[in-house]
């Protein structure tokens, strides 16, 4: 596809371009809807790329990555209640997949709705339990709701899914060191120090403790 490797190589006005031609000759074909989109979001017109992606799911009301572009672009919008009816969509139509339902408990994190995100999160871990970033994101919820003990009890099953998980030591030591037990929290640098040697925050919060 023409418009495709045009936006791949950074010529996304061409691929605008190229794509209205082919609309202009089939007004129902479903990938220069796609392709203008891409292109629309490439040049920063998110208003116009949205518009494309709509009218790819309308040509074809299953179309999975019509639904992934256009939850993105709502995000590029900051529209994001709108992003999680689109993510939803997204969950009807992969059942079983862990990956939309794990971006619907992001945009309610980032909506500042912890206490919402949990169940989500844990419908990700039923999914895939071993999929240790739910965990973490479970930890960083029950924190933001100064669930300290049951945060850091997250961040230990992220662990133990994952024992190379540096960032969740690093959390538990930051946490332990608002808690004011600070041997727990150097020992929590420490190990995430060990896993991630260049893990320069980790040496910086360990030095302030």
């Amino acid at each position: 596809n023409k418009a495709a490797t045009l936006n791949l190589i950074g010529k996304s006005e061409e691929a605008v371009q190229i794509c209205d031609q082919v609309i202009a000759l089939q007004p129902n074909y479903l990938m220069a809807y796609y392709n203008k989109g891409i292109g629309m979001g490439k040049l920063g017109k998110f208003e116009e790329a949205l518009e494309c992606y709509t009218k790819s799911t309308e040509i074809k009301p299953d179309y999975v990555d019509g639904y992934h572009v256009k939850a993105y672009t709502l995000l590029d919008l900051g529209r994001y209640e709108e992003a999680i009816e689109v993510t939803e969509k997204l969950i009807e139509l992969k059942p079983g997949d862990f990956n939309p339902v794990f971006e619907k408990a992001l945009l309610y994190q980032d909506l500042g709705k912890y206490e919402e995100s949990l169940p989500i999160l844990d419908q990700v871990i039923s999914l895939k339990a071993d999929f240790f970033i739910a965990y973490q994101n479970k930890g960083v919820a029950f924190e933001k709701l100064g669930k300290y003990q049951d945060a850091i009890a997250c961040y230990n099953q992220a662990i133990e899914v994952n024992p190379g998980d540096s960032h969740s030591w690093y959390s538990k030591g930051l946490l332990y060191e608002k808690m004011g037990l600070y041997e727990e929290s150097i020992e929590s640098f420490d190990k995430g120090i060990m896993i991630k040697p260049n893990m320069a925050v980790g040496y910086y919060h360990r030095g302030i403790v």
